[in-house]
């Protein structure tokens, strides 16, 4: 299992491709081009269907399970671009109740079925968790109805189908009816979309320049073509996660301690920023305050330098230095700088520690 990062995708934007097959090489069917829109610079979203629904949703490479926001939550933020499962005669509930945590907070999520399709793709009866309840702030202000994760999925997956819940009668009539208490036999079982739909390689593109739109292509044959442009990573075994191990980290030329003995990076699509343990966070901005470096100033910024499985990456300070506009939220107080000029360098505070892996540092849409 490995990932493939260029720089060169996307007419010279900024391009990751994952490949979740466990051979080097693999057959590709023709690229599926699905449009990621900008939502103002903090996060894309791709269109789905969903039942009878049009909904925006997350394509997330940090995770991995299906999840749809329903408007059954009253702490999910305005309805109406949420998901309506009465308004679906292909829903089915039930009973199988599982917590989904990101980031950004936590989700009460409850197991369902409903018809899918994105891009060119369909899938009937995809099982996915539907939110009903949830502590997650930034919702009361976004506008996606969905977190369709991309995470790598182990070869030994499990995968909850439809035809196990209809065979046992766990499975609720559609509209909402009542389901049956029946649990889901192997509680790491998945509702993996791409799984579901027989897809192991895909790349995101996020073109350049602000507002930019971006791209999620399923079965991207840009390796094959383009093999020079490409860099393969070893991914780390055993996490959910797209993440391999980093090391020497450089500020220019000035080395920075990654936050252990050992520390992994997380290549993921849903996270607006770099987040990196609070001790980086501060180190970097006080090399950046000796610099006197002020978006005014970026040229004369140094580029982040640091190792993926053993391959350079640079970051030029364009990525990782931006203006914030408006005031920041209680939860992100004290975790992120903001200049009196509303420069700001785009880490964020993110205190993990994995067990056998080291910290973690998320290398978010900067990346």
């Amino acid at each position: 299992m490995h990932s493939v990062f260029s720089w060169l995708c996307c007419f010279l934007s900024v391009g990751t491709l994952f490949d979740s097959s466990e051979s080097v090489r693999v057959t590709f069917s023709s690229p599926t081009v699905i449009p990621l829109e900008n939502r103002e610079d903090i996060y894309y979203v791709a269109r789905a269907t969903v039942g009878n629904e049009e909904l925006d949703v997350v394509m997330d490479s940090g995770s991995l399970e299906t999840v749809i926001i329903s408007s059954v939550c009253d702490y999910c933020g305005p309805k109406q671009h949420l998901y309506h499962p009465a308004n679906s005669a292909t829903h089915q509930n039930t009973n199988d109740v599982s917590q989904q945590s990101y980031g950004s907070g936590e989700l009460l999520t409850r197991l369902a079925f409903d018809n899918v399709k994105i891009g060119t793709s369909t899938l009937a009866k995809a099982s996915m968790w539907e939110v009903v309840d949830a502590y997650m702030p930034l919702l009361q202000e976004s506008d996606f109805a969905g977190i369709f994760g991309l995470g790598p999925y182990p070869p030994n997956i499990e995968v909850i189908s439809f035809n196990d819940y209809a065979s046992s009668g766990s499975a609720s009539g559609g509209n909402g009816g009542a389901a049956a208490p029946q649990k889901v036999k192997n509680e790491n079982a998945s509702t993996s979309l791409q799984w579901q739909l027989g897809l192991n390689v895909y790349s995101l593109c996020l073109n350049s320049g602000p507002g930019s739109p971006g791209q999620l292509i399923f079965n991207d044959n840009a390796v094959e073509q383009h093999g020079d442009a490409f860099h393969t990573v070893p991914v780390l075994p055993g996490l959910p996660w797209w993440a391999a191990e980093l090391s020497e980290v450089k500020l220019g030329d000035q080395t920075i301690e990654c936050g252990g003995s050992s520390c992994a990076a997380v290549i993921d699509s849903g996270t607006s920023l770099l987040a990196v343990p609070a001790f980086v966070r501060l180190v970097i901005a006080s090399m950046l305050q000796a610099k006197g470096i002020e978006c005014s100033n970026l040229a004369e910024a140094p580029p982040l330098h640091f190792k993926l499985g053993g391959k350079d990456f640079s970051l030029p300070a364009r990525f990782y230095i931006g203006e914030v506009f408006g005031a920041l939220s209680t939860e992100m107080s004290g975790q992120f700088d903001v200049g009196d000029d509303g420069c700001a360098a785009l880490f964020q505070d993110f205190n993990e520690q994995v067990p056998d892996v080291g910290a973690l540092w998320i290398l978010g849409m900067p990346f």
